[in-house]
């Protein structure tokens, strides 16, 4: 069920969209660098080839991209990144059912992953019509014709996968509703290629969107930090390979449903999640990472990492009791996986510590687990990570 995206740029890229492309521009190989190189702060690291579309990172272990590129019935797809395996756990759709704010099921999708993302991307909760955005996809590329009287850009290869960035202006906002691959009806914004005129006013990097581009990151940066203010979603033609603009989803009108799925999500980005910090301080941004509110030597990240009450000083992981070395008792939560780890000399550096089992669930306030008879004495720690 994929569908395009396509971005293009005058000097260098092509993307795709949904009833969309790639990105066009006249020189790839701007367009294949990171934004960086051309002395944007712009960090492009996060934007992932999913379903051989696109998608954003938008949470620690969340993906978001277009629903029709989610429904293409691939297998899972998993994730290589920095050569390590992120596995996916699952796919939520947008729908009305689910969405209070939302009369209409939109082009919107996230997917879970087993491990931390190295980073991710804000959410913008406005769309700042008439400013220049960045554009992020892996489409097809083409090219970009701007004349006084043509404006358009067009794909002009089938290879898609590799990633590209272009720049762009929000027009208005919009609505797009579609019957096929998926139907839906999505709020969002229009933007599209400037005439080579005075009065049209191309951004540096004027890009659109093509196939393969679907899902793909549009950026604004809001005051310096660059939030994601849409996600590709169509393409709009005025003849066979003459595609004048591109339709997103803006992430505006759907934030509370992604912090509804994500229910551990982070919008200061310090690790602690939202309800977490406005149950123990005063907002959802109120907490530091590092801080100590109750002084019992463990960081208000660390409490979160082991389900524990960081306004409590008595509320932390420990071992609680042990018999000979065979029997440990050890506070813990049924929210969170534990593995006990051992080592004969803690002095030597050279000497790692041994899982005794691999990652487990908490049994409740206190696990009871049974350990090997050790022949020599034994030092054993325990530790814990989210599930």
């Amino acid at each position: 069920m994929r569908r395009l995206f396509s971005y293009f740029m005058l000097h260098g890229l092509f993307i795709a969209c949904a009833d969309v492309q790639a990105i066009a521009v006249a020189d790839l190989t701007t367009s294949e660098d990171p934004p960086s190189d051309e002395g944007y702060s712009f960090n492009w690291d996060y934007v992932y080839n999913y379903q051989y579309a696109t998608s954003v990172a938008v949470d620690h272990y969340w993906i978001l991209t277009a629903a029709h590129v989610a429904d293409d019935g691939f297998p899972t797809t998993n994730l290589t990144i920095n050569g390590e395996l992120y596995t996916q756990q699952e796919i939520v759709f947008h729908s009305k059912a689910s969405d209070p704010d939302s009369n209409e099921t939109a082009d919107i999708a996230l997917v879970r992953y087993d491990k931390p993302f190295p980073g991710y991307y804000p959410l913008s909760s406005a769309v700042p019509v008439g400013s220049d955005i960045m554009i992020c996809g892996y489409g097809r590329f083409g090219s970009v014709v701007s004349t006084f009287s043509d404006a358009y850009f067009t794909e002009d290869d089938l290879a898609h996968s590799t990633k590209r960035w272009g720049t762009n202006r929000i027009d208005g906002e919009n609505s797009y509703s579609s019957t096929e691959p998926i139907v839906a009806t999505t709020k969002g914004f229009d933007i599209s290629i400037s005439r080579d005129r005075g009065n049209a006013g191309k951004t540096d990097y004027e890009a659109g969107c093509n196939i393969y581009d679907s899902g793909g990151g549009m950026f604004y940066s809001d005051s310096g930090t660059w939030k994601l203010v849409g996600h590709m979603v169509a393409r709009s033609s005025i003849a066979s390979n003459q595609h004048v603009g591109n339709f997103a989803a803006a992430t505006k009108y759907y934030v509370n449903w992604i912090k509804s799925v994500i229910v551990d999500y982070d919008t200061d980005m310090d690790g602690l999640p939202d309800w977490w910090e406005t149950l123990y301080g005063s907002g959802p941004t109120s907490m530091e990472r590092d801080g100590h509110l109750d002084s019992d030597g463990f960081t208000n990240y660390e409490e979160w990492l082991a389900d524990t009450i960081p306004t409590d000083g008595n509320s932390f992981l420990e071992v609680l009791d042990y018999t000979e070395a065979t029997r440990l008792v050890f506070s813990s939560s049924i929210h969170r996986k534990y593995q006990v780890q051992y080592r004969v000399d803690i002095t030597d550096a050279n000497e790692v510590w041994e899982a005794e089992l691999d990652w487990f669930d908490g049994l409740g306030s206190q696990t009871v687990l049974s350990v090997s008879a050790a022949t020599t004495n034994r030092f054993y720690r325990v530790r814990a990570k989210l599930r």
